[in-house]
């Protein structure tokens, strides 16, 4: 058996702080004398690369800058920046108000023609429905009628109401019609 040897303990230094890290406002104006540059590198999208060398603490820092010498190329300040953010808010919402506002008059011009064409179906559903009943209590006034005539006719006759119970009584009122027996009372 091999023994195995004890793990091997590695002490690190402990890390040094640069005086950026506690003062990053320190570097504004002092960008030269606390810094030195170690690369540079540029690229097609005129962006600048750089690495930078702390000179106190040898703290490494990379910067990325755009080329301000392309033509074309415009950046604006902060105030001109507010005003067109402002101006952005404000055309995006006059044009959310615009939207809404137009379907605010769609939806209420198909309701009122909806309304308008359903109005119509009833009035003329409701004339059909009317003519139909119309119909109806004609056919049964002339059959109430037509009875009327044949039982002042048996009456005449002198045969009575018993008479209308026969089969040519029921053949004439049809087949769905209730049978009134004539049943002569105590005499």
């Amino acid at each position: 058996m091999t023994e195995e040897k004890p793990p091997k303990i590695v002490h690190f230094h402990e890390p040094t702080q640069c005086v950026l890290w506690e003062q990053p406002d320190y570097i504004a104006g002092n960008f030269a004398k606390l810094l030195d540059e170690v690369e540079s590198y540029e690229d097609s999208s005129h962006l600048i690369r750089s690495l930078y060398k702390c000179r106190e603490c040898a703290q490494l820092y990379r910067r990325l800058v755009i080329d301000q010498k392309v033509p074309g190329l415009r950046f604006a300040d902060d105030k001109s920046s507010t005003y067109r953010l402002r101006g952005l808010v404000m055309g995006t919402a006059i044009a959310i108000g615009a939207i809404v506002a137009a379907n605010v008059i769609i939806l209420t011009h198909l309701h009122q023609s909806v309304s308008r064409d359903e109005h119509r179906n009833l009035l003329r559903q409701s004339l059909v429905l009317s003519a139909i009943v119309e119909r109806t209590f004609q056919s049964v006034d002339l059959v109430l009628t037509s009875v009327v005539e044949k039982v002042r006719l048996a009456a005449a006759t002198g045969g009575g109401v018993g008479q209308l119970t026969n089969q040519s009584t029921q053949a004439f009122l049809g087949p769905n019609t209730l049978v009134f027996r004539h049943e002569e009372g105590p005499e």
